[in-house]
């Protein structure tokens, strides 16, 4: 699709805070109904790294409503509901550090600590004098060596580095816990793995060359849609499969789901470099909208009693909210050319007569005649046939063939002798009667024409009879040793009187 194509602007503007002076990273944003009122906000985190200031919880409703300290700097936000009481009121969770604080109503909930390792005593008594204690390099350096002194230095090379490396930074999620679920995690050194119900080690389904920059899954399909820094934009299956791969104008920095219920349809959200904002439905961009500066965090949802609302928040601070047209249409001018594994199905013809009755013969020869079962077996990859059942398809077969034979001749001989009666075309015998008006003897003239299939010329005989006027003639024809007549006509004469 042309740029001119895509001109028509399909959002407004609703608002724009340049002074918001908001820093947060992707997946530290989203729209949820805190209250359980009804009215969405927009809930942020608001990063400080800083030693005076601390970071922020933020909850938007228009404008700031609820401002609240984090003990650390957050990495990461989700919302969630911690049970089914009426009414459902949504609790966030903010990960800092090692520590996930959970908050409902805009207070603290929950709070729960990853389990640390211990260390080993003597470590732990160098780090509580270097608390104490002001520590010069030279100590710093002896405790050191003391350090190395420890039992672990005694191991080889090859059992101090771990098997395979893989930092997680993206996690997304599919299903139910208590169903069947899918934890997708996307690596700093470029792996996609994936952890299934009952797994206790992932697998890694993708190895990307280039360094991942955000990922999103499309529902439905579980489509796996992967930005990385090379300026391209990846889809691939559940399995790992690459469905298809497009490049973009700039470099992403963010990805967002756009899901659009009222149309059927999930459009990706890329915040590019430059403060651009492309839409795809599938491998083709439908939509752009721009914003001030180039995009940080990208979330859509329900704004309000807004629906489909797309908040913004860039590098340099600014929160932009702009509201999707209901007039909107992201309909293509042209066919996408979808991939075999997305298309619908092949257009297989519908089962003919002779395919089911094919299927009840092979149905009814695996029963046996009297319903007995015959002696058959299915193997993993190969379906083996015991020699009674083919022997039973072959008589079968022999029959048909058998029947189909004697048809064919009787149908040959019941045409070779076919007889008809007036105006039999098989025969190729023409028969025709003149009475010339020629008083008083009228005499009656019949011509008979024979015409063989394989003979290209025709041969006439006439013949005469005298018989009283006024009198029915009726002529027959008939072959040799045959009492049916193959052809018949009837001659009404003339009476002398009526001329």
């Amino acid at each position: 699709m042309s740029r001119g194509e895509l001109n028509i602007s399909r959002w407004l503007e609703a608002h724009s805070d340049r002074t918001a002076g908001v820093t947060t990273l992707p997946r530290n944003a989203e729209l949820v109904d805190v209250a359980g009122d009804g009215d969405y906000r927009l809930v942020i985190t608001d990063l400080n790294l800083q030693n005076d200031n601390r970071s922020r919880l933020k909850v938007y409703k228009g404008s700031l409503t609820s401002d609240i300290i984090l003990p650390d700097v957050p990495n990461s936000l989700i919302t969630f509901y911690p049970n089914q009481l009426e009414p459902r009121i949504p609790a966030v969770a903010v990960a800092c550090g090692s520590d996930l604080f959970i908050y409902k109503n805009n207070k603290p909930f929950y709070k729960f600590r990853v389990p640390s390792t211990p260390i080993l005593p003597l470590e732990a008594e160098f780090w509580k004098k270097c608390h104490e204690d002001e520590q010069t390099n030279s100590d710093i350096g002896k405790a050191v060596e003391e350090l190395k002194a420890l039992p672990f230095d005694l191991l080889s090379s090859r059992q101090t580095h771990a098997a395979k490396k893989a930092t997680p930074f993206i996690m997304k999620s599919i299903g139910l816990f208590d169903v069947e679920y899918r934890i997708v995690v996307a690596c700093r050194e470029g792996h996609i793995c994936i952890l299934r119900r009952g797994w206790l080690e992932g697998k890694s389904i993708i190895q990307m060359i280039h360094n991942i920059i955000d990922i999103v899954i499309i529902p439905g399909d579980n489509f796996i849609v992967v930005a990385t820094a090379d300026k391209m934009l990846n889809c691939y299956t559940k399995r790992g499969q690459n469905l298809w791969s497009t490049k973009m104008t700039s470099s992403a920095t963010c990805l967002c789901l756009v899901p659009l219920h009222h149309l059927g349809i999930n459009l990706v959200a890329v915040g590019l470099r430059g403060g651009a904002i492309h839409l795809y439905q599938g491998r083709y961009p439908v939509d752009y909208t721009t914003v001030p500066d180039t995009p940080s965090v990208i979330t859509f949802g329900q704004l309000g009693q807004e629906e489909n609302v797309m908040v913004v928040i860039t590098l340099a601070g600014t929160m932009t909210f702009k509201i999707l047209k209901r007039t909107a249409d992201f309909n293509l001018s042209v066919k996408e050319n979808v991939p075999i594994l997305q298309s619908t199905p092949l257009p297989l013809p519908k089962r003919s007569k002779l395919f089911l009755e094919q299927s009840l013969r092979e149905k009814q020869t695996a029963l046996g005649r009297n319903g007995e079962n015959k002696e058959y077996y299915l193997e993993l990859k190969h379906l083996k046939y015991t020699g009674s059942f083919i022997l039973d398809m072959h008589q079968k077969f022999q029959q048909d063939l058998i029947r189909l034979r004697l048809t064919s001749a009787r149908e040959l001989v019941s045409n070779v002798t076919k007889q008809s009666s007036i105006g039999n075309d098989e025969e190729q015998i023409k028969l025709t009667a003149r009475v010339p008006l020629m008083p008083p003897s009228f005499p009656y003239k019949m011509s008979i024409q024979v015409e063989e299939i394989l003979s290209e010329t025709s041969e006439e005989q006439q013949s005469a009879t005298n018989l009283s006027c006024g009198s029915i003639i009726r002529v027959y024809i008939i072959k040799g040793n045959h009492t049916q007549p193959i052809l018949a006509a009837t001659v009404n004469m003339p009476s002398v009187e009526n001329i």
